[in-house]
């Protein structure tokens, strides 16, 4: 319908306004929320406490955080189970390793 529109002005001789300039491509989406009252309260009290610039700054913050730990957790997990995996014999092999390691990267003459 819009270009029906746009092409019979322009048949009959009427200039289109000219568009805005399209931004350019963000990496953030917009989004919308509803959220409840008291949510939105401590949204703000944090905002405060972390001296965020916006809310929007605030929420990114505590988003980032949580994926941190999620990270984090999948790590153990992830390490925990590698070395429920291995041999006694690879279990013996690392721990030398590592007391190797502390010998070197922690003598004084470094």
């Amino acid at each position: 319908m819009m270009q029906a529109h746009k092409e019979m002005r322009m048949a009959l001789g009427h200039k289109l306004p000219a568009q805005p300039a399209a931004k350019e491509s963000s990496r953030k989406s917009r989004l919308t929320l509803s959220l409840e009252r008291e949510t939105v309260q401590f949204l703000r009290r944090r905002q405060v406490e972390a001296k965020a610039l916006s809310l929007s700054a605030c929420v990114e913050n505590i988003i980032a955080e949580r994926r941190r730990q999620l990270e984090l957790e999948e790590l153990n997990t992830q390490t925990t189970a590698y070395y429920d995996a291995i041999s006694d014999a690879e279990r013996t092999e690392n721990s030398a390793w590592g007391q190797l390691s502390e010998r070197e990267f922690l003598s004084p003459e470094r």
